[in-house]
């Protein structure tokens, strides 16, 4: 059995108490995977930086003005998410989901 961690941004609603946020059409996420490092959003998902495992200290920086998300892995750019949904009526809150995969 292996483990599942997303981490990243969902809005504020909190639709997804104790359940997987990542790549839901209900409401505007992003998130860093780790089994193989995609970066889904509520629409889509991408390849986007190095998977991650137990040992790996991931660091996130959301900016709601410039509109941008990052991820570092051990202190490395994965690379900026550009374009994160804004709009008056939606606000962000820090979301991790730890399950296990089968």
């Amino acid at each position: 059995v292996a483990h599942e961690v997303s981490i990243g941004i969902d809005e504020s609603a909190c639709k997804h108490i104790n359940a997987d946020f990542s790549g839901k059409a209900t409401t505007k996420n992003y998130s860093y995977y780790n089994p193989d490092g995609t970066q889904y959003n509520w629409t889509t998902y991408v390849e986007y930086g190095e998977e991650y495992t137990t040992d790996d200290i991931i660091k996130m920086c959301y900016s709601p003005k410039r509109q941008v998300l990052q991820f570092w892995k051990n202190g490395v750019d994965q690379g900026m998410i550009e374009n994160i949904y804004a709009s008056e009526d939606v606000s962000y809150r820090l979301c991790i989901y730890m399950g296990m995969m089968k």
